[in-house]
């Protein structure tokens, strides 16, 4: 079976991370469930967390796109991630907001990607193998 952390490449977590961005402000929430605003233009065209982050979230999100598509709860495991995100005590809420925003768009491209493969019983195996090995790794 494929490693859970192959199936993200770099260059596709910087492309989603800029796709995150430009959905990213005024439409994610801050932790007092207001609209996430940029300080200003340089603000606006930055992602707030470091790239190794980006790269780390996205691949983690992908497990959940996978999951998505086989018809699995991927929403525990989001849940899990996020918790651990948040009590790392290291994000801003307005970065914990963009690692919300990127892991669904690694986790929507993937169950995307995955449409082209088939629903079996097989599928579903493998779905639950990278799941299950996303979990192990939290």
């Amino acid at each position: 079976m494929a490693g859970v952390g192959l199936v993200v490449s770099s260059c596709d977590a910087d492309e989603f991370a800029q796709l995150a961005l430009n959905g990213f402000w005024g439409k994610a929430l801050d932790e007092h469930d207001r609209s996430i605003q940029p300080t200003d233009e340089k603000d606006r065209q930055t992602i707030p967390i470091p790239v190794g982050d980006v790269r780390r979230i996205a691949r983690a999100g992908a497990p959940a796109g996978v999951a998505e598509w086989a018809g699995l709860d991927w929403q525990s495991y989001y849940d899990s991630f996020m918790k651990k995100e948040r009590s790392s005590l290291r994000w801003s809420g307005k970065q914990i907001a963009f690692i919300g925003v990127l892991f669904g768009v690694a986790q929507g491209s993937t169950e995307k990607s995955c449409e082209k493969m088939p629903r079996d019983e097989k599928g579903r195996e493998w779905a639950a193998y990278v799941l299950a090995e996303a979990k192990r790794k939290l």
